[in-house]
């Protein structure tokens, strides 16, 4: 039954109702209802003024209007306007901000020192309006706003800092509109995004342009295997002079020994010529016909050149074939396969099959394409990608048709033919019970499916394993879970007391002593640290079975988090993860059923096609999750999507104008360079993204594993001068090119004629070897490293990274179990503590090779 609202307030000039007070108070504040009162009383002195007219005249005191006007004429101008408004009550009076508004879009570019903004004030106050790390409510604003003008500011309109937007970049980076199963949701199209990028300066000359090509060592996405055996991503164009270079076109270049030659694309890539990386072009040696000099001879000789040494394309036509030094005529199937044009000059304007865009590098419109490589997200996302059911189905993997039964090897590959076969089945299906078996036995849904319009996207081969949620949150907390819960009560005592005797100096954080209780609530940081010493703190501890699958673990670890990939270590990869999945079906059976145990396998072909699994990692996604959140702390959550993409837009937008971006007509429109210089400023850079710029510090503090001037727990640096302490040569005598390891011990800036040098004083370790010369390997193939008393000092340059080392253990390290009293409900209870004490008369310590990275005490260094 609908409710009856009752009326407190009515407005009968505009025929409205209210019911409340605060209602009709707002109402009356609005342009439209002053406007039509205005009207109203302006017509009412009409009507006073003609009455008044047809009697005699008599002195009457004058009524002022309800809003005055400032002259007759503006009166009359006021009174013919038509009768037209929106009933808005958080509107204001629009004539000061448009003018502050005209005055901005006439500001001259040259004599502003902060274009396009209109001054430097304006400027930082809307970067402080419109931050997406840290967003600003609307009271926020106006709080601000009136300190400002409480202190003397005098600072610009708040409306007008809100809604200020830049000519001629309104429309370059739209957001559209779309439905995902039936429900809208807005999103940037990719292609505006890198246009933007290769309009801006600072960001287009570290655009990788085309997949480099290295001997064994992949660092780097672009270096992957995925660019090089799959023809989508095969590069089909090069800006040479100007013009546009494509695959199968004949171009005439310059030889290596100066000649004119011919030849024909094939492909273009990157290498490193000389230590510097240069774009490459591979082609097909083409010869000009001995009898027939207007006709060409192709051959089947493959020659590499700088692009930059192609002087344009040649007309003349292929007509003839080298084989064996013989020339012979080309069939007719032969000559439409050579002279066909590549499919990418016919493109339609889509950033898969290619588009013109502008570069700001060569100042000229280039022709981009832009394939999607891959998709990092998680297990669930891939899946859903893929059209897979999920880890409930038989076939839980959604690249191979691997069951439960046999997960510990890689099943025949899933296909888009029979994806799409399958998902035609269960559309042919009446009955739901019908369509959730067959779902469940072939592991297909219909579902999902976002980029199958793309020409080019093989989901099942472009969703690499994600490390994260497979190896850290996966098989680790399968294992830590299952450990800890059975380990006797002792045993976890002489953990936790490892874990506090540990010297965890080498990490952002240590792991809390509690983990033997409080395993299950471990995020992926701390799994992280864990997976580095969970064999130095579970040895001795734990069987020598269980031990080992640890130790294989760590091992998989490693290389998934290794930045750096040799192509000859396949093998070893292949190895690592077999011996795990033997040693946990021997000890944790029940574990092989686990999807993401099996997803393991698929790992090194991952890592080999698309690059180190770091690169497509999701953790530095998943931290803009918090943003996303910040950004819907104002909205009335009533569209998300479309808040959170404006947002975004205009975050964009807005790093585009401060990092150089060009954009206006023939692109020469700029922010001003006191702009962007201010815009570098470290304290508004970490405003503006939340990033800390590593810069020196102006206090004379040094921090140990930084290596430059800040925060030191010993006091200030030592200032001494380099002839009262010692003579260089004696420092110089002591550097070589060979790796040393040195602890952190101190550090002095030495002062000399030639200028102040930082210098780090550091105890050598030194590395163990066997008879034969090679290293010598300790437990778990680890490096051995023998502590000495001697001191160095070396330049703080000659540091090249840092390390982690462990105590090796002997029989003399033991734990000691002891008493300590502690205050329980009033009572004075004996608790029993454990202690684990190290040998410090032993010098020998293990290089931990499961540690790569964090703030540490130790270094690498050339000494």
């Amino acid at each position: 039954m609908k409710r009856v609202r009752s009326v407190v307030e009515s407005c009968h000039l505009c025929d409205v109702h209210f019911e409340s007070n605060n209602g009709y108070i707002k109402h009356c504040e609005t342009r439209n209802h002053k406007h039509k009162l205005l009207v109203k009383n302006a017509a009412t002195m009409v009507i006073d003024e003609e009455i008044d007219n047809s009697f005699p005249t008599k002195t009457v005191p004058e009524i002022p209007p309800f809003f005055p006007f400032t002259s007759q004429g503006d009166q009359q101008e006021m009174m013919a306007t038509p009768l037209i408004f929106e009933d808005d009550s958080q509107d204001n009076p629009s004539s000061p901000i448009q003018h502050e508004m005209d005055a901005e879009d006439n500001v001259n570019e040259k004599s502003n020192l902060f274009y396009p903004f209109p001054d430097e004030k304006f400027f930082l106050l809307y970067c402080y309006s419109h931050g997406i790390m840290r967003p600003k409510s609307r009271a926020d604003l106006d709080f601000l706003w009136m300190m400002l003008d409480r202190f003397g500011v005098n600072p610009p309109l708040l409306d007008s800092v809100l809604s200020f937007k830049i000519d001629g970049l309104e429309d370059m980076l739209p957001l559209n509109k779309a439905y995902g199963e039936g429900h809208p949701f807005y999103w940037i199209p990719p292609s505006k995004i890198i246009q933007m990028q290769l309009a801006t300066p600072t960001i287009a000359q570290q655009i990788a342009r085309y997949p480099e090509k290295t001997q064994n060592i992949i660092e780097e996405m672009y270096q992957g295997r995925k660019w090089h055996i799959c023809e989508q991503f095969h590069t089909t164009s090069a800006t040479v002079h100007n013009k546009t270079i494509f695959v199968d076109d004949v171009i005439q270049y310059t030889s290596r020994q100066g000649n004119r030659a011919y030849g024909k694309v094939q492909n273009f890539f990157a290498q490193k010529v000389d230590d510097c990386l240069k774009s490459m072009c591979e082609v097909l040696k083409v010869n000009v016909h001995p009898v027939h000099p207007d006709h060409l001879v192709i051959t089947d000789e493959i020659e590499d050149l700088d692009i930059n040494d192609i002087n344009g394309i040649t007309t003349a036509p292929l007509s003839f074939k080298e084989i064996d030094g013989q020339i012979y005529h080309l069939t007719p199937e032969e000559i439409d396969f050579h002279c066909t044009p590549h499919p990418s000059k016919a493109a339609a304007g889509e950033l898969e099959s290619g588009m013109m865009m502008y570069d700001v590098l060569s100042g000229n419109e280039i022709f981009v394409q832009c394939p999607i490589l891959c998709v990092a997200c998680d297990n669930p996302r891939a899946s859903e990608i893929c059209h897979h059911l999920g880890s409930t189905a038989k076939h839980f993997c959604r690249d191979c048709d691997a069951t439960k039964e046999n997960a510990t090897e890689i099943g025949n590959a899933r296909t888009d033919e029979a994806i799409k076969n399958t998902i035609v089945l269960l559309k042919m299906q009446d009955l739901k019970m019908q369509k959730k078996l067959l779902r469940r036995e072939t592991g297909v849904t219909e579902c999902g499916g976002q980029f199958d319009e793309l020409k080019t996207f093989d989901a099942t081969e472009q969703t690499p394993i994600e490390i994260l949620h497979t190896i850290l949150l996966g098989s680790e907390k399968y294992l830590l879970g299952k450990t800890m819960k059975t380990l006797s009560a002792a045993n976890k005592m002489k953990i936790k007391a490892r874990i506090e005797a540990f010297d965890f100096s080498a990490f952002p954080q240590k792991i809390a002593s509690s983990i033997t209780r409080m395993h299950g609530s471990l995020v992926g940081r701390d799994c992280k640290v864990w997976a580095k010493v969970a064999v130095f703190l579970l040895m001795d501890i734990v069987s020598d079975d269980e031990l080992e699958v640890w130790y294989n673990l760590s091992d998989i670890f490693a290389i998934a988090y290794n930045p750096c990939v040799n192509r000859d270590d396949r093998e070893k990869m292949d190895m690592a993860i077999s011996h795990f999945l033997e040693t946990v079906e021997n000890v944790h059976p029940e574990f092989l059923r686990k999807p993401k145990i099996h997803m393991l396998l698929h790992l090194p072909d991952d890592i080999f096609n698309f690059g180190p699994a770091i690169g497509f990692a999701t953790e530095r996604f998943e931290a803009l999750n918090s943003i996303i959140r910040q950004i819907n702390v104002f909205s009335n959550r009533q569209a998300c999507s479309r808040d959170i993409g404006k947002k975004f837009v205009q975050h964009q937008i807005q790093k585009f104008v401060l990092n150089g971006g060009c954009w206006g007509v023939d692109y020469r429109k700029c922010a001003s360079q006191q702009l962007q210089h201010l815009a570098k400023s470290p304290k508004l850079a970490k405003f503006m993204y939340q990033d800390d710029p590593k810069t020196n510090s102006e206090k004379e503090i040094y921090q140990p594993g930084s290596l430059r001037l800040g925060k030191y727990t010993n006091g200030r640096l030592q200032k001494l001068h380099i002839d009262a302490v010692f003579s260089t040569p004696a420092i110089e005598e002591h550097l070589s090119n060979i790796n040393c390891f040195g602890e952190f011990d101190g550090a002095v800036k030495l002062l000399s004629s030639d200028g102040n040098k930082n210098w780090v004083q550091v105890t050598s370790y030194c590395m163990q070897h066997d008879e034969t010369g090679q290293v010598q390997l300790g437990r778990f193939n680890c490096p051995v490293l023998e502590k000495t008393n001697r001191k160095e000092i070396i330049p703080s340059t000659s540091v090249e990274q840092r390390v982690n080392v462990v105590h090796d253990c002997s029989n003399q390290c033991k734990f000691e179990v002891s008493g300590k009293d502690m205050v329980e409900e009033r009572e004075v209870v004996s608790h029993e503590t454990m202690t684990y004490q190290h040998d410090l008369t032993n010098n020998r310590y293990l290089l931990n090779r499961f540690f790569l990275g964090g703030s540490t005490m130790r270094f690498v260094f050339n000494a």
